[in-house]
């Protein structure tokens, strides 16, 4: 494995341990939740949004 790869994984496991709990974080979150909910369903019925 050369330096660059090397140096490419291990930044983009760091960034992963950092990023992760922010995103898990920020998808407990109710106002989140609610955005996605009606991202994903805006496809599926106006029923299901209501």
């Amino acid at each position: 494995m050369d330096p660059l790869r090397a140096y490419l994984a291990m930044s983009y496991t760091i960034w992963v341990v950092l990023l992760t709990p922010i995103i898990l974080h920020s998808f407990s979150t109710q106002d989140f939740k609610i955005r996605s909910l009606k991202f994903f369903t805006i496809g599926v019925s106006p029923e299901e949004l209501a």
